[in-house]
């Protein structure tokens, strides 16, 4: 894990006179944290499930010690508003660090560029919020324009919210990393920020927000974009949600993969990517997995009510995941390369980190899936419970993906391309898989469906199902959706009741039958799939619904 020596004690004494003004700290329990990744050094307590509708996160920082940061002030820098910090390195050296806060604070910082230096990012480094008392950075209240600073590094932080801020890679920065990156922390929250690479191209960044080993993370109202990778990267990311982000310009624009479990993805808007726009699950090196989510690359997680649109490869995707609902989400011209949609398999591999020597052995005998050690092959991850329900694909005259899905039989052991051992598990990727009440316009044949997984004699998902409970290429059926934005995934008013006619209707999304991860025991997610409201917050009812994300 990455590590750096903070060098920042002088700094937090010179200032402790100004916060221990009534400010009182809890010192953090002593002893080293335990051996596997943990979240954060005091292992606070265990974040909630999301639920639908995602929730819109309120800050009142009322009562909090408040520090001011104005990049254009000039004289003396005590952080009061009078005389506030001319750059964000002395507002959080200000921060008395590894111990839980009783009272919170918040760093108000006036529009401007407040970079640091060129390629130097902020760190944020055992920083304790607590519930009562977070750490609070944001736009200063009443300002209007960009609050502007470089990349930020998290680590072994918690209860640490980010508002109405622009974390913006510079323009001479010699590129790569990440633009903010989030690591071994608990309850952090990125809320109407803005997070901005610099080229997909050129590879700068190479991710725009990355998030690893992470116990709630909640992104919301937010816009990232640019990054020659991935738009958001989330790995062994347990509890929390992303929504109503606006998510483009990248190569994989949003995964979650090597074990995150229980979020929500809901309400998002993700567009011009390239390889992929929303996918749950991937590949990931084993050592870099957090137990108990050691088998699977996602579990328990929905996706619900997303606009996902301009993607050359498939607009959405599981690959590796475990009761995985994907339901209600809009789709506009994607897939290009070869399918709209894929039921894929995870890759999991040991990447031989130094850092982490053993971890991959060590996750074996817990139960995990994946080689043992570097140098072995991959294993592919297999999905199982995976429910796609009510989804609208549209692509338009002139644009086609050669298949609808891609749904791949497992390879022979010993293939070049996976080889191997297997997990203990049925090896389909059709285990569980549900297929019912979606509407795809796609200028293929209908037999050109991409499911070999899916059996004649598989009774939950097989040929002659898929074609009875969706709807392909209706000839009554014309939507126009070349006028989608991100803000508006809504059907044309004129070609609503056309829709509601050509739709098999799924009523309610089925429950998934049970919550079991033999040999390597999770909490249980939930189990429920309902689905009430749209994405501009309209209910959906019988009389009034819709596949997609907008009624």
């Amino acid at each position: 894990m990455r590590r750096v020596a903070s060098g920042r004690w002088a700094f937090v004494l010179g200032y402790s006179a100004l916060l221990l003004c009534g400010l009182s700290l809890v010192a953090a329990t002593s002893g080293p944290p335990a051996a596997r990744l943990l979240a954060t050094a005091w292992n606070p307590p265990t974040p909630p499930q999301p639920s639908l509708p995602c929730r819109k996160t309120a800050v009142d920082t009322t009562g909090f010690i408040t520090l001011w940061v104005d990049a254009a002030a000039k004289g003396e820098e005590l952080g009061t508003r009078s005389a506030p910090y001319h750059s964000m390195g002395p507002a959080v050296a200000a921060i008395p660090k590894a111990v839980k806060l009783t009272r919170g604070i918040v760093i108000n910082v006036m529009p401007g560029i407040v970079y640091l230096s060129r390629d130097k990012a902020l760190w944020f480094e055992s920083l304790w919020g607590t519930p009562s008392a977070p750490i609070v950075l944001q736009r200063a209240p009443g300002t209007a324009g960009e609050a502007d600073l470089q990349g930020i590094e998290v680590f072994d932080c918690t209860w640490l919210y980010f508002v109405g801020v622009t974390f913006r890679q510079p323009n001479d920065s010699y590129g790569g990393g990440d633009v903010v990156h989030v690591a071994h922390s608990a309850y952090i929250h990125l809320l109407g920020i803005a997070a901005i690479g610099q080229s997909v191209d050129d590879m700068k960044p190479q991710e725009t927000i990355k998030v690893n080993q992470v116990q709630g993370m909640y992104i919301e109202d937010s816009d990232v974009s640019h990054a020659g990778d991935n738009g958001v990267d989330f790995v062994a990311v347990q509890y929390g949600h992303v929504c109503r982000t606006k998510i483009h310009e990248a190569n994989w624009c949003i995964y979650a993969k090597g074990g995150s479990a229980y979020l929500l993805i809901d309400s998002n808007s993700v567009y011009n990517c390239n390889e992929a726009g929303l996918r749950i699950g991937q590949g990931t090196g084993f050592e870099y997995m957090v137990a108990p989510w050691l088998q699977y690359e996602a579990y328990g997680i929905r996706v619900t009510n997303n606009l996902v649109y301009n993607t050359w490869g498939a607009g959405l995707g599981v690959a590796g995941g475990y009761n995985i609902l994907v339901a209600y989400n809009t789709v506009f011209r994607c897939g290009e390369r070869s399918h709209m949609v894929e039921f894929e398999y995870g890759s999991r591999s040991c990447d031989g980190d130094t850092d982490l020597d053993g971890m991959c052995n060590a996750n074996a005998n817990a139960g995990g899936w994946g080689p043992r050690r570097p140098g072995m092959p991959a294993m592919p991850i297999p999905n199982k419970a995976v429910h796609f329900i009510n989804n609208l694909l549209v692509n338009p005259d002139g644009y086609s993906a050669s298949a609808f899905f891609n749904a791949p039989l497992p390879h022979p052991v010993g293939e070049t391309d996976t080889p191997g051992p297997r997990p203990p598990t049925n090896p389909y990727v059709s285990n569980g898989l549900r297929i019912r009440g979606n509407v795809f316009i796609n200028e293929v044949p209908d037999d050109s469906l991409g499911l070999p997984a899916c059996f004649a004699i598989n009774v939950a998902c097989n040929p002659a199902q898929v074609r009875r409970d969706n709807t392909f290429n209706d000839p009554a059926l014309s939507l126009d959706l070349s006028g989608v934005t991100a803000a508006d995934a809504a059907v044309s008013p004129g070609s609503k009741a056309a829709l509601r006619r050509a739709w098999r209707r799924v009523s309610v999304p089925p429950p998934f039958p049970t919550w079991s991860t033999p040999g390597c025991p999770t909490p249980n997610g939930t189990l429920t799939n309902v689905v009430r409201f749209d994405r501009a917050g309209l209910v959906r009812s019988a009389s009034n619904d819709l596949p997609g994300a907008q009624l």
